[in-house]
C-alpha cells in the first residue's frame, strides 16, 4: 500500500490559547505509526475564518501533502466555522465521503448526525473536516484506511481501469 502523506488542522480557541493541550495530533501520530499514513505537517488555529483560510492555503501549496484533514469547527456553535471555509477552498464535492463518515459514525454515536463536515478536492489534494474529539478523528481516519489510497491515486494521475475493480469478500 502506498503512503499517504496528511496536514492536520486543528480548529480550536482552548488549545491556541492554551486554555487545553491539543491531543488530536499526538493521537493521529501514534495512529499513524502503525498505518501506512505519515502526518507531515500539522497545525493548530482559532475558529477564524483568516486563520483556518490561511492554514489550508499552506497545506495546499505543499508538494508533500496528499490529503488534508481538518479538525473541529464542525458542530453547530456560533463559532463553528470549518465547513464554510473549507468549501471555499473546494472545486469537487465529495458528499459520499461525508454521507460515509457520518454513517459510521452513527454506529458509535447519535451525535454523529450533528457533523456538518464536508470534504472535496482542491487541485490533486483532497480536504476533508472531521470532529473535534481526538477519539471521534482516529475512528474516523480509521474508516478511511479502506477508500483513500485509491482515491489519493486517482488524484495523482490515470489509473488503468482494472485498478478501479472492487472485490467484496464472499
Amino acid at each position: 500500500m502506498q503512503l499517504i502523506n496528511m496536514a492536520l488542522i486543528i480548529i480550536s480557541d482552548r488549545a491556541t490559547t492554551g486554555e487545553r493541550k491539543d491531543s488530536t495530533v499526538p493521537a493521529v501520530l501514534e495512529w499513524c505509526s502503525a498505518k501506512p499514513f505519515d502526518l507531515v505537517e500539522d497545525f493548530i488555529v482559532p475558529d477564524e475564518a483568516d486563520e483556518i483560510s490561511a492554514a489550508l492555503k499552506a497545506a495546499l501549496n505543499s508538494e508533500n501533502v496528499d490529503v488534508i484533514f481538518t479538525s473541529g469547527g464542525t458542530g453547530f456553535a456560533e463559532r463553528d466555522i470549518t465547513p464554510e471555509v473549507t468549501k471555499k477552498f473546494i472545486t469537487k464535492f465529495t458528499p459520499g465521503m461525508d454521507e460515509y463518515l457520518r454513517i459510521k459514525g452513527l454506529a458509535v454515536t447519535p451525535h454523529a448526525a450533528l457533523s456538518r463536515g464536508i470534504s472535496g478536492i482542491s487541485g490533486n489534494k483532497l480536504i476533508i473536516n472531521l470532529p473535534g474529539n481526538p477519539k471521534a478523528v482516529v475512528e474516523n481516519l480509521e474508516w478511511l484506511t479502506a477508500i483513500l489510497p485509491h482515491a489519493v491515486k486517482v488524484l495523482k494521475g490515470p489509473v488503468e481501469d482494472k485498478e478501479h475493480n472492487y472485490k467484496t469478500e464472499q
